[in-house]
């Protein structure tokens, strides 16, 4: 998405996607490595400026099954919190739900990080399950489908894993608001 930064952590490496002025030498000054330091909570300050820093996320990876499903657009949802957040961080965001227009369990479907289909949830229950495997129906069969899950909501994170979903790496995403030099 235009205007967001962020650091991806994978097993010994560090990606991070900043604004071309931010140079390597920054980024050393700072301890950005593949061992933690991209995670340091000075790096993303120092890099956000002022701007809002989102969570840190486990980033999980599942696969589409190409099965299809009961979910409907859902546009009536478009402003709970779940889907509202997507819109702040992820580019196409479209809201499904169940066809029983009293339902307001929710996922979304979005362009998140690397221009990849990502998933978020807002059930509870056995609504979740539907959700999920709807959305995973949706995708073509072996497409990949990222679910970024903070870590301490050990529910969320036991219910992707439970789903196949694997995890992948880590990321923390930034809007920066720079007043100053980013060292």
């Amino acid at each position: 998405m235009p205007g967001v930064e962020a650091a991806v952590a994978l097993t010994g490496h560090a990606v991070m996607v900043v604004d071309e002025h931010v140079t390597d030498g920054q980024l050393a000054a700072l301890g950005v490595h593949g061992f933690g330091g991209a995670h340091d909570p000075r790096v993303a300050v120092a890099l956000a400026g002022d701007g809002p820093i989102n969570v840190l996320d486990v980033l999980l990876v599942g696969r589409g099954t190409g099965r299809g499903g009961p979910l409907v657009h859902r546009p009536d949802l478009a402003e709970t919190d779940r889907a509202v957040h997507a819109g702040e961080w992820r580019d196409q965001v479209d809201v499904y739900g169940l066809p029983d227009p009293a339902s307001t369990a929710l996922a979304t479907l979005s362009l998140g990080i690397g221009g990849l289909p990502e998933v978020g949830i807002q059930a509870q229950g056995g609504d979740a399950d539907v959700l999920l495997e709807g959305i995973l129906g949706r995708l073509p069969a072996g497409e990949v489908l990222v679910a970024s899950v903070t870590p301490g909501n050990a529910r969320s994170l036991r219910f992707f894993l439970r789903h196949g979903f694997v995890p992948l790496g880590s990321e923390q995403l930034w809007k920066p608001s720079r007043l100053r030099p980013a060292v």
